[in-house]
């Protein structure tokens, strides 16, 4: 059953996280190439670790994050504005390079498809 409410609460939090960093906040270290991959709770939903990919040079990804930790109070508020828990838990934002990497594996397979021609 708790299982089942972790999994329910942390899609309702990446889904509530991508509406605020899209709409609510406009800190302009967070570009717009920042997107939440995913959102992962403890199992006391004390902790939210909330995955993030930017897309952009290492400048890009240390100004986004810097934002994400200054604007991490609004970004909280917001959340527990949209989100009605009894406790919000704590935001930990961590880097996830999963699109970066996929858009590199996309471009070796056109390279490697562009060498065979």
């Amino acid at each position: 059953m708790q299982v089942k409410r972790a999994d329910r609460l942390s899609q309702e939090i990446q889904r509530a996280l991508a509406d605020i960093l899209k709409s609510e906040l406009h800190d302009p270290r967070v570009g717009e190439m920042a997107s939440i991959v995913r959102v992962d709770l403890t199992g006391d939903l004390q902790i939210a670790k909330v995955y993030v990919s930017v897309y952009g040079d290492d400048e890009t990804q240390t100004q986004t994050f810097a934002g994400l930790e200054a604007a991490k109070g609004f970004i909280k508020r917001q959340l527990s504005d949209r989100v009605k828990v009894r406790k919000m838990p704590e935001l930990v934002f961590v880097k996830d390079d999963s699109i970066a990497y996929s858009v590199h594996i996309s471009e070796l397979l056109n390279q490697i498809k562009e060498e065979k021609r």
